[in-house]
């Protein structure tokens, strides 16, 4: 497999650890903000600042269209030696999206000015709340334009200036945020601020690592061309449809949990969807950096490369999933008694351990989503997702109606539909898309779900008269976790060949 040369696993590797940084960065903001806010102005406020972010993510359905194929046309075009053609589709699309933020703008405004007809506000939150809306919103639509520079990093493979990129983002944001809780009275709408900030650098940064990869693409008005525009359009369509099916199965929940029970659940509900939404970056993040060789397997026509591919990825990701579920399972409880103590930290564990269970299925299954884009084969998917949602929304409705399962009603419907999605069609049409049998990626499925099982078994067993009860002992915890768990998933999900090979090269590196 040619992904496994040593160049390509230096690069891959050097890019997952950028990558992981800047995770880590973005999840320290969360991890000291959460606590802050909750303490200070309470669940209710923090229960904005996602909902904002939220809302502005639905920006998605309208960028998804335009610019979910341009970094593959583009790529396409460039590696054809057709400079040409490359930057009609990049200055298209860099001055559409220009066009879409000002339209975005006009929505904006509407919308936050009979924001109150929308969403419950307790009164003194009203102006804070705005004004975080209006920064958050206008972020996004900032972010996905100075996200199409980044294209340069996937002609010439240098993802990691792509995280580079991201750490020094984050460090932007952390900065600004300290600065204005530090010196001024606090506020929701400082989250927003730090935000639009620091895309503000991302942008410029973008626009330098566009300059120095391909200097050869421009953007000029004189080529813009509404043809290569509405080819984008028509090819991203089922992008954006299957964002309205993402958006129905889990953007929803939190202002669904503000209408129909309160903004106290809904704040509840944040929390842990601050934890959700760091996981579901790490389940992207993992996938990101085999991207390009999957592009150029499958340019290739090697159909069997990819699923090569995609096979270790469900190997090297579901490690990842398996620990993280596993160890939520076992430190849930003490994490958010350690993390949140002014809050219902039983409850949020009880909330957490059902949204995992989800996580753990699209983890696994992550790496195959890229399969439709590789194939342009977006339709099918997008009609399952949209089923999805609307069996979510209705099953969200009912349960909450005349139940009284509350934010388990919630998080409980997702679950249980994502496993039929992600567990049943998604390898089944990834196969079919690659004209590969039905099963080829099932083994590895569930040789991954039965690690996690089995991992889960032991260390609950193992922790169970040792639960330890500070943020030391908790990380220590953790770490002995993860090491425990290396030989585990090793001995369920590896077979033979590839794990001798793994233990001979452990070997070696001790030799060394």
């Amino acid at each position: 497999m040619r992904m496994n040369k040593e160049n390509a696993t230096k690069q891959i590797s050097f890019t997952l650890i950028l990558s992981i940084v800047a995770m880590a960065i973005n999840y320290m903001i969360s991890f000291v903000l959460t606590p802050y806010i909750t303490t200070n102005m309470g669940a209710e406020a923090f229960g904005f600042v996602s909902l904002a972010k939220t809302i502005a993510n639905y920006g998605i359905i309208a960028t998804g269209c335009l610019n979910a194929f341009a970094a593959r046309y583009i790529t396409i075009a460039y590696h054809k030696d057709d400079i040409e053609k490359a930057n009609t589709y990049f200055s298209s699309v860099v001055i559409a999206n220009i066009g879409l933020l000002l339209i975005t703008i006009v929505f904006e405004v509407f919308f936050i000015y009979n924001i109150q007809l929308f969403i419950k506000i307790p009164t003194n939150l009203v102006s804070d709340v705005k004004v975080l809306f209006a920064l958050d919103i206008t972020n996004y639509m900032l972010l996905a334009l100075a996200n199409t520079f980044t294209v340069s990093a996937y002609i010439k493979n240098k993802l990691g200036s792509v995280e580079t990129n991201n750490v020094i983002t984050y460090l932007t944001q952390v900065i600004v945020l300290i600065v204005l809780y530090k010196f001024l009275p606090i506020r929701v709408s400082y989250v927003g601020v730090g935000l639009i900030i620091s895309t503000l650098v991302l942008f410029v940064l973008n626009i330098r690592l566009s300059k120095k990869y391909t200097p050869e693409l421009k953007v000029k008005k004189e080529i813009f061309s509404w043809r290569a525009v509405k080819k984008l359009v028509l090819s991203g369509i089922w992008n954006s449809i299957n964002s309205i099916g993402n958006l129905l199965n889990s953007g929803l929940d939190l202002w669904v949990s503000n209408l129909m029970l309160s903004a106290l659940e809904m704040g509840n509900l944040s929390i842990v969807k601050t934890v959700s939404t760091i996981l579901s970056s790490l389940e992207q993040l993992l996938s990101r950096p085999f991207q390009p060789y999957l592009l150029k397997e499958y340019s290739n026509g090697d159909s069997k490369g990819v699923a090569q591919i995609l096979n270790f990825e469900i190997m090297f990701s579901g490690y990842f999933s398996s620990m993280i579920f596993a160890g939520l399972i076992t430190f849930g409880s003490l994490y958010y008694k350690l993390w949140t103590p002014t809050q219902d930290s039983m409850l949020l564990y009880g909330i957490t351990v059902v949204t995992v269970v989800g996580f753990l299925f699209e983890g696994i299954v992550q790496p195959l989503f890229y399969t439709y884009t590789l194939t342009l084969k977006n339709r099918i998917p997008c009609y399952v997702t949209i089923g999805s949602g609307i069996l979510n929304v209705i099953g969200m409705y009912v349960l909450l109606k005349y139940t009284n399962l509350g934010l388990y009603a919630v998080v409980g419907t997702t679950t249980v539909l994502g496993f039929i999605t992600f567990m049943i069609f998604t390898p089944i049409y990834s196969a079919h898309c690659l004209g590969l049998k039905w099963n080829v990626f099932y083994l590895g499925i569930f040789r991954v779900l039965s690690a996690a099982v089995v991992i889960t078994l032991v260390l609950k067993t193992l922790f169970m008269n040792f639960m330890p009860s500070t943020w030391i002992g908790l990380i220590v915890s953790s770490l002995c976790s993860c090491i425990i768990g290396v030989p585990i998933f090793m001995f369920i999900v590896l077979d033979k060949e590839n794990r001798n090979l793994a233990i001979n090269k452990f070997k070696k590196f001790r030799e060394k």
